[in-house]
C-alpha cells in the first residue's frame, strides 16, 4: 500500500485485504491512516524506528506487529520507500509487508532475501538512477531527489551549476576519449567535495550540478562559503592533472518565491552564465 506524508493511505492492492481484513473500499470510505494499522502501545516505537531508518537510506526494512481489522494481532516484515509522485506534487511512501514466523530457520531465510533485495535494489539504482559515465545521478534522478527535498521543507537548499570550460577545445585538442575521461574525473571529484545527504547529478554534456542541504538556522553566508570550499576544492584537484581545464559554476539559494526545482534550476543557470561572461574558472552567486 501506499501513504502520503501525514501517513494517510492512498492506495492499496489486491493483497491487502486478506492481511489486514480492511477492503479497499473501507479503506477509502474511512480515510484510514497507517498508523491503525499499528497496535497502540506500538505506536511510539514504531515511529521512532521508522525515522532512524529512513535517516540512514531511503529504504526501511524491519520487523513490527500488525493488528488486523478483527482485533487480532500478527507479526509482519515490513519494506518501506520514500518517493516522489509527479502526478500528485507529492512526496509518497510505497510500503509492502508479508506476514512473518517467529521461528529461527524463517528469520535467517528472511535476512538472506533482504540482502538480496538491497543488492537488487543497488543495482536497480546504478543501472536507472546513476550516469555510467561520470557516476553521479542522472538528470531524472537529480531532479527528482530535488524536488522531495523542497517539497519536504524541513531543510535550506542551494542548487549549484557547474560546467567545464573550454570543453568543446579540450575534446577538439585531446580526442573524445579524454575528454570521457575528464568527465568521468570531474564527477568522481565533485562526489568527493559532498557530505554524505548532499547529491550530484549530470544534467547533460560538460554540464554538472549539486544540491546541498542545511539546517534551517544556516545564514546565506555560510552556504555561499561552502558553494566556494566545493569550487575552489574541485578546481584545484582538476589542475593536477594533465591536460587540465578548469570549472565554471553558480549557485542559488532556495526561498519563499524561489522554491521550485524549475526556478532554482533557471536562476544558478543565469548565475552560471555570468561566471562565464566574467571570465570563466569562478564561481557567480548574485
Amino acid at each position: 500500500y501506499v501513504v502520503d506524508e501525514q501517513f494517510n493511505i492512498v492506495s492499496v492492492d489486491k493483497a491487502f485485504e486478506k492481511l489486514t481484513g480492511y477492503s479497499e473500499e473501507e479503506v477509502r470510505n474511512n480515510h484510514m491512516s497507517h498508523i491503525q494499522l499499528i497496535p497502540e502501545e506500538d505506536r511510539t516505537e514504531y515511529l521512532g524506528l521508522v525515522m532512524e531508518e529512513t535517516a540512514k537510506q531511503p529504504q526501511a526494512f524491519f520487523e513490527h506487529r500488525l493488528v488486523r481489522k478483527d482485533g487480532t494481532i500478527i507479526y509482519v516484515f515490513c519494506m518501506g520507500r520514500q518517493f516522489y509522485d509527479s502526478a500528485a506534487r507529492a512526496g509518497r511512501s510505497e510500503i509492502v509487508v508479508t506476514d512473518a514466523s517467529t521461528t529461527y530457520s524463517l528469520r535467517v531465510m528472511a535476512d538472506v532475501e533482504r540482502n538480496k533485495a538491497k543488492r537488487r535494489e543497488r543495482e536497480i539504482e546504478n543501472a536507472f538512477r546513476r550516469d555510467s559515465l561520470t557516476g553521479v545521478l542522472t538528470r531524472p534522478a537529480f531532479k527528482n531527489d530535488t524536488e522531495f527535498k523542497l517539497l519536504e521543507g524541513k531543510t535550506k537548499v542551494m542548487l549549484l551549476m557547474i560546467d567545464v570550460d573550454h570543453f568543446k577545445e579540450y575534446n577538439d585538442t585531446y580526442g573524445h576519449v579524454a575528454g570521457d575521461e575528464f568527465l568521468a574525473l570531474v564527477g568522481q571529484t565533485l562526489n568527493s567535495t559532498l557530505r554524505r545527504d548532499d547529491i550530484a547529478g549530470r544534467m547533460g554534456g560538460d554540464e554538472f550540478a549539486a544540491a546541498l542541504f542545511f539546517s534551517k538556522e544556516c545564514s546565506d553566508e555560510f552556504m555561499y562559503q561552502r558553494a566556494q570550499q566545493i569550487f575552489d576544492k574541485v578546481n584545484m584537484v582538476l589542475s593536477m592533472n594533465p591536460n587540465a581545464t578548469s570549472l565554471s559554476m553558480g549557485a542559488v539559494i532556495a526561498n519563499s518565491e524561489l522554491n521550485s526545482f524549475n526556478e532554482l534550476y533557471e536562476f544558478a543557470d543565469k548565475r552560471l552564465y555570468k561566471s562565464k561572461e566574467g571570465g570563466r574558472s569562478r564561481l557567480s552567486v548574485s
